[in-house]
């Protein structure tokens, strides 16, 4: 698994854009070469492709929240 699927969204957020999207592409490579372990038959901790998820939305969560500008909530005065 990759070395960086550890962070917390506290840490992610602190990093920028680029380094966010580096971090996904990484993952995503990840992610593939478990794909060809399970079809192979070779991979042991089949769990780790859930977690890869996680992180891949994790990231992907925080993109989205820096592009957008923070809304006021509704109702509120």
């Amino acid at each position: 698994m990759a070395k960086n699927t550890s962070l917390t969204a506290k840490e992610l957020r602190a990093q920028t854009q680029t380094d966010l999207a580096a971090q996904v592409e990484a993952l995503r490579r990840d992610m593939w070469a478990r794909r060809q372990k399970t079809q192979d038959g070779s991979l042991q901790q089949t769990h780790h492709a859930r977690l890869l998820r996680r992180q891949i939305a994790r990231i992907k969560t925080i993109q989205r929240e820096q592009q957008q500008p923070v809304a006021p909530a509704q109702g509120a005065k």
